[in-house]
């Protein structure tokens, strides 16, 4: 969807077909930069879809921010500690746990999805306010505090210029971001804002280059963990 809007606007097109009522983000979490670029270049809201290929839908946003309600209709939820079977706290880093009865070829009891997120119930209803993305994928603070893939997205995506960016975790200090931009950014800048979410004493390098590598599922990782959690390189 990035790359849609990159070349809308590049090539300065007008997009004004009336019919188009609605855009579903699945599969990748929607940034919000995104989500405002699309509906103002298609003049229509951008929703996003929570879901996996085990399961199906589990839930779907409001199409204003990245508060999801889950599907509770079809499957029982659970939220369970990171490192324990013990029920995690509203506001809580958790796993996912999802019980699928409506499978009938293969039904799924207490399926742990891999997935950590924070809920809260909204208005009696039970929501993910963050999604935190695989579990081997989060990555951690100087001090092996799991760190919020917001805080890392809005930082990079507020970029001018910019096209596509990772950032690798390496070591329990040590970090790197690609960059993928028609110029080169503020590293110094950047590095700075990095330090306050990840602590001051953090060895943060920035390189550029010409493509980010995509997965034999075609999708883009934008966060990826190379270390196990607490374990120094």
């Amino acid at each position: 969807m990035d790359r849609i809007c990159e070349y809308i606007i590049r090539s300065k097109y007008s997009y004004n077909n009336k019919s188009l009522r609605s855009i579903i983000s699945s599969s990748e979490v929607l940034n919000e930069e995104t989500r405002k670029k699309i509906n103002k270049l298609f003049k229509c809201k951008c929703y996003s879809r929570y879901s996996n290929q085990e399961n199906g839908i589990l839930g779907q946003d409001n199409g204003v921010d990245k508060t999801f309600i889950l599907n509770e209709a079809n499957y029982h939820f659970e939220f369970l500690k990171i490192d324990s079977d013990e029920e995690a706290k509203e506001g809580e880093i958790s796993r996912i746990v999802v019980t699928d009865l409506y499978n009938y070829a293969m039904p799924m009891i207490r399926y742990d999805t891999g997935d950590l997120a924070i809920y809260r119930k909204i208005n009696n209803k039970l929501c993910i306010t963050e999604i935190y993305g695989r579990r081997q994928d989060i990555i951690y603070d100087i001090h092996n505090n799991p760190i919020s893939p917001h805080g890392i997205s809005v930082n990079l995506w507020g970029l001018s210029n910019i096209k596509q960016w990772q950032f690798i975790q390496k070591g329990q200090k040590k970090y790197k971001i690609m960059i993928n931009s028609s110029n080169n950014i503020a590293e110094k800048e950047v590095i700075e804002k990095m330090k306050k979410i990840l602590g001051k004493d953090a060895n943060i390098t920035i390189e550029y280059v010409s493509e980010i590598p995509i997965l034999s599922s075609g999708k883009t990782k934008n966060i990826i963990n190379e270390i196990k959690r607490g374990v120094s390189r």
